[in-house]
């Protein structure tokens, strides 16, 4: 069999190529726009974390940790510590409204659906955060901390 190619006429215009151009902004801007508010809702469940813990709101780390979430860290012996996020909440829920300063310090994002956020908690600690999306919704499904 053999193939024959047909060709075309090509015609180039200015306001082809202009719409060519156009479209393909757009299409930049609307990326942009959709990787902006994914990052925007990724900030937002970290300071629903953040926050929960200054106001001893558990309504708040309820939005922003999936309930099978672990905290982990490394106790003074060496050992690897695991903390289930119900046991950490019944924590933290017995602490006091405080202000402390929290800065993220990165965001990685991969696919839309996964997110590794690294957030500085008051100069005492460092937290490395994986974020999942879940129904539409980024939760917290693992924190690794470090006392600095």
């Amino acid at each position: 069999m053999q193939y024959t190619a047909t060709r075309w006429p090509v015609r180039r215009s200015f306001t082809g190529s202009l719409r060519l151009l156009l479209l393909a902004a757009c299409l930049t801007a609307a990326v942009s726009a959709s990787a902006a508010d994914e990052l925007a809702a990724i900030r937002d469940t970290v300071f629903d974390y953040f926050e929960g813990i200054n106001q001893v709101d558990r309504d708040r780390l309820e939005r922003a940790f999936d309930p099978s979430a672990t905290l982990k860290s490394v106790d003074a012996s060496g050992a690897l510590v695991v903390e289930p996020i119900a046991d950490a909440m019944a924590r933290w829920m017995q602490g006091q409204a405080t202000e402390r300063r929290g800065d993220i310090l990165s965001i990685d994002m991969a696919g839309g659906q996964v997110a590794r956020v690294v957030f500085n908690f008051d100069g005492d600690y460092v937290d490395f955060l994986t974020l999942v999306k879940l129904d539409g919704h980024w939760r917290i499904i693992n924190k690794v901390f470090i006392r600095t």
